[in-house]
């Protein structure tokens, strides 16, 4: 157990790089303490208070009034300089029209910094807008027929006024930035250092040039001092935008946020991995990177902290306002997170019935006892996300990425595949029959089996023993995994689909397949005469793949010697419980169906005779070989019953095998399947109803 600092004074405490694992902070005042790069996983700050101690808050109080001052004071004296010239009365005289647009333009200016923020969008504009004022400006004038009392042209007069207007805009922008992130940080500092600075102004401006008329002086204070209230306004609208988290005026609330975070609580670059600052103050809390470490706040828990908004969040993903309130307050109830960074967000008992997680990023996240009913998970990303006990009922999970999630004990009556419905109005929903739902575990268990399925696409496969090859090579280095199904999808296209053990890279897999086979393909180089390889042998070599992959290229080379495959379609062979095999319309052609069945004899002749009160199966092999060759299926399946029956007599002379269970399971998968057309008055339909279970009690297996 970690250390207990619970109800203590740590105000100004150095823990830098300490080890603080565990460690209990319950109810502490942490006023300014430094745990810069200290390792806290699994910390407890509950109702700690965080911040800033008293003197350093009358010291930042006094900072920002200095500040305010300089920049109010540049800020005003920038606008009493332009007034003064551009109400000269040789401006006025030559160019009557410039102090109008100038206002026209200044008054435009704000209002696209109100309306569109501190964006390059709105830097544009305002370019745009200077750049017309100053072609405007000497247009106008010429056309009202007034000369000009300077010596250059016209042009040359606005490309001066372009870049008078192009400074005295950017040095607004920049002045206004400082401006708001102070009133962001201190309305108090900032309203004393305006009427000072107005007030000094504007008497400076009254005496500074008595050469100026009384009107143009008087005229000029005016509209200094509206100027002053617009731009003051202005200042308190952006300042209110920020504190509200409006991501167009992010770069005033960084400012502002890391002006605040001076000389209060330090977490910077510590791991606060599973941290719990449930109910914590945490105003001028400094959460940034360190020079050394990034800030870990993995499943760190927010839960009721105050003030949060007004921490220094740094790259976390706190920094966006909206995903701070969800922290928070744990309520996003019909809310739009889409493409959101959640990254390692801690939401447990989070309510977000309804809401769209689509393509967000939830990786390493919690959601513990989360509501996720009705929400769109399509194409979540939650790798290693923490789902128990989460509500899951009526989610679209379509193509989510759950791999090494923890989905233990999640409440799923159903769920849904499809984000939106296909032509016949369906969703893809689990259960299929719209009237069933999942009793308790049955969702959980669907779901963990599916995320355990790797798929990898094989293209331009055209050879049989390549493919084999690759498969051996795969389960080498993953012994555990299972051919699920192969799919052929194109004429040399096979999709492979494989069972892994959970905590398998997938990505791993999927390279080492598609490297097995690239390297065995050049090493056979290009096959230029292909031979039509048959399609029993072709189901030899796959029910080899699924069943005994140790000793699958044995079996491939006396069964296929060097052939290719064909380019044949959808023929499905069963490789074991729930799956099966893809490989083209089966057709035997190409092997005479006296063969195979000399085949089946011979593999039945050579079964032990059945000991006493056993099992007889090689009477019932026997019974089953008559009755294929007797029945009314083609030839072609009557090609395929026989080998099955060859598989199951095969495997009979190693009963104790229990691997070999699953060869067994998948013949009898097949016969059913082979004669599920056939009317139950036949014969070969009634002897396998009585063979079935003397097969299956031979191997010791449950009735089929």
């Amino acid at each position: 157990m970690g250390r207990d600092f619970s109800g203590q004074n740590l105000r100004g405490r150095n823990f830098r790089g300490q080890d603080l694992r565990g460690a209990s902070f319950v109810n502490a005042d942490i006023r300014g303490a430094n745990f810069t790069d200290a390792e806290l996983q699994g910390a407890d700050f509950t109702g700690a208070i965080a911040g800033l101690q008293k003197r350093w808050a009358i010291g930042q109080g006094v900072l920002a009034f200095c500040i305010s001052i300089v920049v109010n004071f540049l800020l005003f004296i920038l606008i009493a300089f332009s007034l003064l010239v551009l109400f000269r009365e040789s401006f006025t005289k030559s160019f009557f029209i410039l102090p109008a647009i100038a206002i026209i333009l200044l008054i435009g200016f704000l209002l696209i910094l109100i309306r569109t923020g501190f964006t390059s969008k709105s830097l544009s504009n305002i370019l745009i807008i200077s750049i017309i004022s100053s072609l405007i400006i000497p247009i106008l004038s010429m056309i009202a027929g007034i000369g000009s009392t300077y010596n250059y042209s016209q042009a040359s007069f606005g490309i001066v006024i372009f870049l008078f207007f192009s400074w005295m805009i950017t040095s607004f922008t920049f002045l206004i930035v400082l401006m708001s992130a102070i009133v962001f940080i201190n309305l108090g500092s900032f309203l004393i250092s305006l009427t000072i600075v107005v007030g000094l102004v504007s008497l400076l401006l009254f005496i500074s040039d008595t050469s100026i008329s009384l009107m143009v002086r008087t005229t000029s204070i005016m509209v200094l001092d509206i100027f002053s209230f617009m731009v003051a306004v202005a200042g308190f609208y952006v300042a209110l935008r920020s504190n509200k988290g409006d991501e167009k005026f992010a770069i005033v609330r960084s400012i502002g946020l890391a002006f605040g975070a001076l000389g209060g609580t330090s977490f910077s670059g510590s791991d606060l991995t599973d941290a719990n600052f449930t109910q914590a103050k945490l105003k001028s809390t400094n959460f940034a990177n360190s020079r050394k470490r990034i800030t870990n706040l993995t499943r760190t828990r927010w839960q009721d902290s105050k003030k949060l908004d007004k921490a220094r969040p740094g790259n976390s993903i706190f920094s966006n306002f909206k995903v701070l309130q969800l922290l928070t307050t744990g309520q996003g109830i019909n809310q739009d997170f889409s493409q959101f960074n959640l990254r390692g967000a801690n939401l447990d008992s989070a309510q977000l019935n309804g809401a769209n997680l689509k393509n967000a990023d939830l990786t390493q996240a919690s959601l513990h006892q989360a509501d996720l009913q009705n929400a769109n998970l399509t194409e979540l990303q939650a790798v290693g996300t923490d789902f128990t006990k989460t509500y899951l009922t009526g989610a679209c999970l379509e193509a989510w990425n759950i791999d090494q999630a923890n989905l233990s004990g999640i409440d799923c009556a159903f769920y849904f595949l499809r984000e939106t419905p296909d032509n016949r109005g369906s969703r893809d929903r689990r259960p299929h029959d719209p009237d069933r739902t999942y009793e308790p575990g049955d969702a959980e268990k669907m779901l963990t089996e599916a995320r355990n399925v790797v798929e990898v696409l094989l293209k331009h496969c055209t050879n049989a023993k390549d493919l084999a090859q690759s498969l051996q090579r795969l389960t080498e280095t993953y012994p555990e995994s299972i051919l699920q199904k192969l799919e052929r999808k194109d004429n040399s296209d096979f999709l492979v689909t494989l069972t892994v053990p959970p905590d398998t890279d997938k990505a791993n897999v999927e390279t080492l397949l598609h490297t097995a086979y690239d390297e065995i393909r050049a090493l056979r180089g290009e096959v230029k005469d292909l031979h039509t390889l048959r399609a029993v042998d072709l189901k030899d070599a796959l029910l080899a793949i699924a069943n005994n992959p140790a000793n699958l290229i044995q079996t491939i080379q006396q069964t296929t010697g060097d052939h290719t495959m064909t380019t044949q379609e959808n023929q499905n062979i069963s490789a074991g419980s729930g799956s099966f095999i893809n490989t083209g319309t089966l057709n035997a052609t190409n092997s005479t169906l006296g063969i195979i069945s000399g085949n089946a004899t011979t593999s039945i002749g050579q079964l032990p005779p059945a000991a006493a009160n056993e099992p007889d199966l090689k009477t019932a092999l026997t019974d089953l070989q008559i009755a294929i060759e007797s029945s009314s299926l083609s030839d072609d399946d009557k090609a395929e019953a026989l080998e099955q029956v060859k598989s199951i007599a095969d495997a009979g002379k190693t009963p104790k095998d229990n691997a070999l269970q699953k060869t067994v399971k998948t013949a009898l998968k097949v016969l059913k399947g082979t004669i599920a057309d056939l009317p139950a008055t036949e014969d070969l339909v009634k002897v396998m109803i009585k063979i079935a279970p003397i097969v299956a009690a031979f191997f010791g297996m449950p009735a089929m």
